[in-house]
């Protein structure tokens, strides 16, 4: 098996960068940004009486050491902080807050 291509996508505007063709010696960073204007334009056409998560990407999710079988909220709003602040580390331009909300939400309703 050889690896074609690696594109990055951007689901709110639809924008999609290669960041490697076979042949290339390296794989380029994303710079396909999804900024507060971004984001800002894409809720406000979702409803406001329900939440749809649309998951993108395949997921693994573990909670106290056992996989969640079905999307459970406690463990994916935990996990969601985590990664929300792993991609403001490696990516973002300006600080992002701790995850000390969402620890303390994670206390309370365990």
């Amino acid at each position: 098996m050889r690896l074609a291509a690696i594109d990055a996508f951007n689901p709110l505007t639809g924008a999609k960068q290669p960041l490697f063709r076979a042949g290339q010696r390296q794989v380029q960073a994303p710079r396909i940004p999804i900024g507060p204007a971004e984001v800002a334009a894409f809720v406000a056409n979702l409803p406001t009486d329900h939440l749809i998560l649309r998951f993108l990407t395949s997921m693994r999710l573990i909670d106290g050491g056992r996989l969640v079988k079905r999307p459970v909220l406690r463990p994916l709003i935990q996990r969601l902080g985590i990664r929300l602040t792993d991609l403001f580390t490696a990516y973002g331009e300006c600080a992002f807050p701790t995850l000390w909300t969402v620890c303390a939400w994670n206390a309370a309703y365990r």
